[in-house]
């Protein structure tokens, strides 16, 4: 199995809707900063 790691300005795509977070399957963004515990900030396009 590949493990992908995500880094600094990746372009990304959600495969799966999170409506808790008002996010959906087909969005796309690009990652803006790492944080400490792993968790990845995006800005959608």
């Amino acid at each position: 199995m590949v493990k992908n790691t995500i880094k600094l300005l990746n372009v990304v795509a959600l495969t799966v809707d999170i409506p808790e977070y008002n996010l959906w399957g087909t969005q796309v963004g690009t990652v803006v900063e790492l944080l400490a515990d792993g968790a990845a900030l995006l800005k959608s396009y």
